[in-house]
């Protein structure tokens, strides 16, 4: 349980490490790519490395995308939230035209900061997955195989208050995902044993 459960975090925290610094990297070649087009407009050699405008511009997008995980932001989580559903409604007027290019301006403004973030919340969640894992401890999970079957005998949500006593046993039942947890209720249920479990 715990074993398997820990070799799933490492697995999938690695991928996102990896998926992390690939969009860095992107976003590193993007940075890049327009400061060469912007400063060889105005210089024949440019007076700072183009290679340096781009690594700055990207610490400065995956300090942005660290603070904002801090925070809780993990980029919009609702389609209503985005500024493709405003560009849904109708404008009227002649305002039309103006609003239409402004929204143009602002969906892509939208994809390129999703995009640009993603690396950092992606370097953010593999760290915390792997910061995630449980102690490899045998009488932990014995313990947990307790707690488990007592709550797959009730087979109903409870409090998790009852759980008091069992209050490790049943965090890491809730991380391993075996148990269904109710923030706004404070209740618990296990989750249906699958079958070879």
């Amino acid at each position: 349980m715990i074993e398997r459960y820990n070799r799933q975090q490492l697995i999938h925290g690695l991928l996102n490490l990896v998926l992390g610094a690939v969009i860095l990297w992107i976003t590193w070649m993007i940075f890049r790519g327009v400061a060469w087009v912007i400063l060889t407009q105005f210089w024949k050699k440019p007076p700072v490395p183009l290679d340096t405008v781009a690594l700055a511009l990207t610490g400065i997008i995956f300090v942005s995308g660290v603070v904002q995980w801090a925070r809780g932001a993990e980029g919009y989580q609702v389609f209503k939230d985005t500024v493709f559903h405003a560009s849904l409604e109708h404008v009227s007027g002649g305002s039309y035209i103006i609003d239409r290019y402004t929204r143009r301006v602002t969906g892509v403004a939208y994809l390129f900061s999703q995009l640009f973030l993603a690396g950092p919340w992606q370097v953010c969640k593999g760290v915390a997955r792997l910061r995630s894992r449980l102690p490899n401890d045998p009488k932990l999970e014995l313990r947990m195989r307790e707690v488990l079957g007592w709550m797959r005998a009730s087979g109903q949500w409870e409090t998790a208050m009852k759980y008091r006593d069992n209050s490790e046993e049943l965090g890491a039942l809730i991380r391993c995902g075996l148990v269904e947890f109710s923030v706004t209720k404070g209740r618990v249920k296990a989750v249906p044993a699958k079958p070879g479990e």
